[in-house]
């Protein structure tokens, strides 16, 4: 089997280095530091805030919390040891708001909850205590729009559910209970279009795209894709001022996944078109790329300009035997370097 790889300015970068080179323009990976010198110090999760990197790291006696670098070996530092002793709070999830990283944390008796800093112990507080039970409210998929930080917790009573904050105890509240009962609606994928928040989550009508306005009348379902169960929205990509995604639908017994797009109605969430009328295309892995968006389907590369007339099968033709490549993969290396992989 021959492999042709198609790259644009195609970088692979160390995540350390990834986060650094874009706050610092670093041009080569170097140890910055060695913050466990007995093991390893296991650097994760880690996030950009202006010019500082914040992340979590292993110390042989403070367990796994939360440090900050500015790129030297002197300002790679502990920011605070959350919990006490050599298990560590684990700091996770990390996300700007305004400058502040908001971030998961465990502390042992309050549980994984919500956390904030401005790279400085004292100013590393709890933001709230979402499950004021022993039990964690587990804060994730942390999203910032605006003044708002969107995410995900379970309160111990409604299950993992939309909440918002501004920062302070008093703006961390449940935005809606979508899925009532005990299990939750699970929210994720967020996106931002047109200044809303778009995200999928499940209800009654199964798990569907919605949006929000961050309040509970300003969020609602944005169509009932599947109305025989999930249409499982994924792959959720912002381009030409539309929201695009991978959608299934099950018609007379029949299976679909396709391409579909909207604008944030009822009646603009549509299919953009489908690429296989006998079953489903199965099209995923959605990036945009020198002003179109690329995806695969069919297990072949397409691009569209958003229309059915204007999507279309990418020719990559092996020079060797004029062979049209099959069975692409896309490693995403950010919008601006993309790079994909044919096997002839």
């Amino acid at each position: 089997m021959q492999f042709i790889f198609q790259k644009s300015r195609a970088y692979f970068f160390a995540q350390i280095f990834n986060c650094l080179a874009f706050a610092l323009g670093a041009q080569s990976p170097v140890l910055l530091k060695d913050i466990n010198t007995n093991l390893d110090g296991s650097p994760g999760s880690m996030a950009t805030v202006g010019n500082t990197v914040f992340f979590n790291a292993i110390d042989v006696n403070l367990g796994r919390e939360l440090w900050k670098s500015d790129g030297t070996t002197a300002g790679t530092v502990l920011v605070k040891d959350i919990a006490a002793g050599e298990a560590g709070s684990i700091p996770n999830g990390f996300c700007d708001l305004n400058g502040t990283v908001f971030f998961a944390a465990h502390t042992g008796q309050l549980g994984i909850e919500l956390w904030k800093s401005d790279g400085t112990a004292d100013g590393t507080v709890l933001v709230k205590d979402i499950n004021p039970d022993s039990d964690p409210s587990a804060p994730r998929a942390l999203f910032s729009a605006g003044n708002t930080l969107y995410f995900t917790a379970d309160d111990g009573e409604s299950g993992f559910e939309l909440w918002k904050t501004n920062g302070t105890t008093l703006g961390t509240k449940r935005v809606k209970d979508i899925n009532p009962g005990p299990d939750g609606s699970n929210p994720g994928s967020f996106i931002l279009l047109n200044g809303t928040v778009y995200f999928t989550a499940t209800s009654p009508q199964g798990r569907e795209l919605w949006k929000t306005n961050g309040t509970p009348a300003g969020t609602v379902q944005v169509k009932d894709i599947n109305l025989n169960g999930n249409s499982d929205p994924i792959g959720l990509t912002v381009f030409n001022n539309q929201l695009f995604f991978s959608a299934a639908t099950v018609v007379d017994g029949v299976f679909d996944r396709e391409l579909w797009k909207t604008s944030g109605t009822e009646a603009t969430t549509v299919r953009v078109i489908d690429l296989n009328t006998n079953g489903a295309s199965m099209a995923n892995s959605l990036t945009v790329f020198n002003n179109a968006l690329y995806f695969i389907a069919n297990v072949k590369l397409f691009k569209t300009d958003g229309t059915k007339e204007g999507t279309v099968m990418v020719p990559v033709v092996d020079s060797a035997t004029g062979e049209i490549g099959t069975k692409p993969q896309l490693v995403d290396g950010g919008e601006q370097h993309p790079v994909f992989l044919y096997a002839f």
